[in-house]
């Protein structure tokens, strides 16, 4: 459809409207009205052609004590110093007459619109023509149809040179129509058609053509101030539909804004969020700075987060804890001041008012206003500003939310999987490598070392899995080259091919070797020599008869799909490998939640024949204080309680396996504390410190300890070996030992061994004890984690 801004109607302005409003309507109905009725109607008599020569602004001020009476039905006496209202010619732009305070705010020097008039050439030049055409239509046709097209003027207030907003509400009350070259018919066709798609110009220019009709009168034109709809409106698709971050360009717009609603052009604004235990400052960088250049900035040291400790019985605090909006006339005469407060204060700060940020009823930050002026605010300031916070709530709630996506996103980059009860840590790092960014300085990742904490470490091993899987090799391999040998031999039977038999005593070379057992790269070499060899010259033997036919069938029937070979021990090995292994992290897992609330800590776990794992726990990791001891003898507790149902749980899995597997289980007890460091390069925990590494050497070779004189593998099927170098750490795990022992868990066989040394370590000794596994103390705490 095309658009058009021309106005092709005739208009022409005339009093006769509002003249017979006044006898039919008002002369009428009261005798005072008809005696100024006749007062003024008689004075207009004595003017020649008095409603035809009156048609514009100057004429209209030259008889202005005439009209005045006349206009009064219009512009009330009692609020002409008031009202923002004027009058115009039908549908045109320059106002006739009007209101002392319309004129000072909304038109210029010349009587024009401030700004050339186009707010109301935006929102007229479509809308008068559609207003204009309904208009004619209810007049003439009787058919009517809503339509409001207000137009939202942008003036500066002379006063505070603020942006003030008004907006246009036409009236055609006084706007008569009149056919110019006699009356036009509407059929049903076209009044069917315009009732369908009334809005369509181009219709209803086709129709009823512009210039058949002539409007005549005036139209009034009443501003009305709109500034808090429209600047929330505008604050609303600023900050919620545009999801506009609060950076700089958009922190200062918002700020105009907020100095436009309140109308001071001083205002300045603070925005805050809470995120964990900070309060997290919104502000523009340069804002901050400003801020921190301060006396007292130290307070804030130079960072977008300031510990929410900061503000403890603050004015901040109040307003959040008792979810009201704070205002203060003067800080100055505020009494028990806070260092917060006071900071305040030392900025310069007199007035100010705080509003809480909320989100599904939780605060989420907050918002200040405030001024160098003592007695600034009212009550009025306060439920306007109560108005606004919702809208700042949800700028601040995506606000935190994308913070909190970019500190994931840089936790995930620099250290991918990060325990939760360390993942604090992690995120105060990620905050201070942004702050840092924000405030224009070179930064990276700071380093994460937690210092002084008690190491753990536990393995469930599967014992003799080597050896398992080179049976299952061995097996495997002598088994392919059967069914190949089968197939040569078969067709060497019918085929004296001298290469057949040079095949076949290839296969036993590799058959007789590994009757003997199996050497590192015995896979490779066999199956290679097989798919090299052996099975290219198939395709030259199925054709040799119904027993070669059944040995290639036979193989055929044999191999693996995917590994193109035998496999069928080495995939029972692995499948009772991977049976054990779920079985055993399924339990740590379940019983690693237990633990966790008994206090923070850092768990580990690997997994390859077997499961271990490695604890960290002390001061440093907790985020929020109150370790103890306590906290670390209870995890070793645990840890001994955690291996016995590893134990029985094995022990019960062991008749559904393919393979006949047993598992050992092992504690390493360490009362020393050390250091541990994150790797950013390998993305893992390492111990910190040469002296700390002991840790790490006992921890790899513990697995393979003996027994001195005896030579005996510490670690034995339906046992549990805790290792230790202090006389401490053994009475601690003795006295463990002997609860378990008393509940039932653990048999009466504790052993105290000392082990062979092993290289770099020396004076380790170890205690072992059986576990109970026909005990249902294991059973029935295994049923209460199973059960949740």
């Amino acid at each position: 459809m095309k658009k058009s801004d021309s106005f092709k109607f005739k208009t022409q302005f005339s009093l006769e409207p509002l003249l017979r409003f006044w006898r039919e309507k008002l002369a009428a109905n009261c005798e005072f009205m008809a005696d100024m009725n006749r007062s003024v109607q008689s004075r207009l008599d004595k003017l020649p052609h008095a409603t035809d020569t009156i048609t514009d602004a100057e004429t209209l001020k030259q008889h202005q004590d005439l009209l005045r009476p006349l206009f009064s039905a219009i512009f009330a006496p009692a609020s002409w110093d008031k009202e923002l209202k004027a009058i115009l010619e039908p549908f045109k732009l320059n106002p006739l007459y009007a209101t002392p305070l319309f004129e000072e705010l909304l038109l210029d020097e010349t009587g024009r619109f401030k700004g050339g008039g186009e707010p109301i050439r935006q929102h007229f030049a479509r809308g008068r023509m559609l207003r204009a055409y309904l208009h004619i239509l209810e007049r003439f046709y009787g058919i009517r149809q809503d339509f409001t097209v207000a137009g939202v003027r942008k003036v500066q207030d002379p006063k505070t040179q603020l942006d003030r907003f008004y907006r246009f509400e036409p009236d055609l009350t006084f706007v008569d129509v009149a056919y110019a070259d006699g009356p036009l018919k509407l059929d049903k066709k076209h009044r069917a058609m315009i009732m369908d798609d009334w809005n369509d110009l181009d219709l209803l220019r086709k129709i009823l053509p512009p210039e058949k009709f002539i409007l005549k009168g005036f139209s009034v034109l009443q501003a009305v101030d709109c500034t808090e709809a429209e600047i929330l409106s505008r604050m609303e698709r600023m900050l919620v539909e545009r999801q506009a971050a609060l950076t700089g360009p958009v922190f200062y717009k918002l700020r105009e804004y907020m100095r436009i609603l309140f109308r001071r052009p001083y205002l300045e604004i603070g925005v805050a969020g809470l995120r964990d235990d900070d309060v997290m400052l919104l502000n523009p960088r340069e804002e901050l700075e400003l801020k921190m250049d301060l006396q007292n900035a130290c307070m804030f040291k130079k960072s977008m987060h300031i510990p929410q400790c900061t503000f403890e019985g603050s004015i901040y605090t109040r307003a959040i804890e008792q979810n009201r909006t704070i205002r203060l006339s003067d800080l100055t005469a505020l009494e028990n001041l806070t260092p917060a407060d006071r900071h305040l204060i030392e900025r310069g700060i007199r007035s100010i008012m705080i509003a809480p940020l909320l989100s599904e009823g939780e605060p989420i930050g907050c918002v200040e206003v405030y001024s160098e002026r003592p007695n600034e605010f009212s009550p009025l300031d306060t439920i306007l500003l109560e108005k606004v916070a919702p809208v700042i709530s949800m700028a601040v709630k995506m606000a935190l939310d994308k913070i909190q996506q970019e500190v994931q996103a840089i936790v995930k980059e620099r250290a991918t999987a990060v325990h939760k009860a360390v993942e604090w840590r992690f995120v105060k790092a990620a905050n201070a490598h942004l702050d840092r960014l924000f405030l224009g300085e070179p930064s990276e990742m700071e380093p994460i070392v937690f210092k002084d904490v008690q190491p753990l470490y536990g393995a469930s091993d599967i014992r003799g899995s080597s050896q398992a899987r080179n049976f299952a090799i061995q097996d495997d391999l002598s088994h392919h080259l059967t069914l190949a040998n089968q197939i040569i031999q078969n067709a060497a039977k019918i085929k004296d091919w001298p290469l057949l038999q040079e095949m076949a005593h290839g296969v036993q070379k590799h058959l007789d070797r590994l009757s003997t057992g199996i050497s590192t790269g015995d896979e490779v070499t066999v199956t290679g020599f097989i798919h090299r060899e052996i099975e290219p010259v198939f395709g030259n033997l199925k054709s040799l008869g119904p027993k070669v036919a059944m040995a290639l069938a036979n193989y055929e029937r044999a191999m693996d799909p995917e590994k193109k070979t035998v496999y069928r021990k080495r995939r029972q090995f692995e499948e009772a490998v991977s049976a054990l292994n779920r079985e055993i992290s399924s339990y740590l897992d379940r019983e690693e939640a237990l633990a966790q609330g008994f206090f923070p800590h850092y768990f580990e776990k690997h997994q390859t024949d077997g499961v271990d794992y490695v604890i960290y726990i002390g001061d440093s990791m907790a985020e929020h204080g109150g370790y103890s001891d306590f906290f670390a003898r209870n995890l070793r507790l645990w840890q001994l309680m955690t291996s016995c149902g590893i134990a029985w749980l094995t022990e019960k899995l062991k008749p559904r396996l393919d393979v006949e597997l047993d598992t050992c289980h092992l504690i390493l007890v360490n009362h020393n504390p050390l250091s541990v460091r994150f790797r950013y390069d390998e993305k893992r925990f390492d111990v910190d410190g040469a002296y700390d590494v002991r840790q790490e050497i006992i921890k790899s070779r513990i697995d393979k300890a003996v027994l001195k004189r005896t030579g005996e593998r510490l670690t034995q099927p339906g046992q549990v070996a805790v290792v230790y170098s202090t006389p401490a750490e053994g009475r601690e795990m003795k006295r463990h030992i002997s609860f378990l022992q008393s509940r039932g868990v653990l048999l009466n066989d504790q052993e105290i061994l000392d082990l062979e040394e092993l290289p770099g370590v020396k004076g380790l000794r170890a205690l072992r004890v059986g576990v109970d596994l026909s005990s249902n103390v294991v059973e029935q705490r295994l049923d209460r984690l199973a059960t949740g």
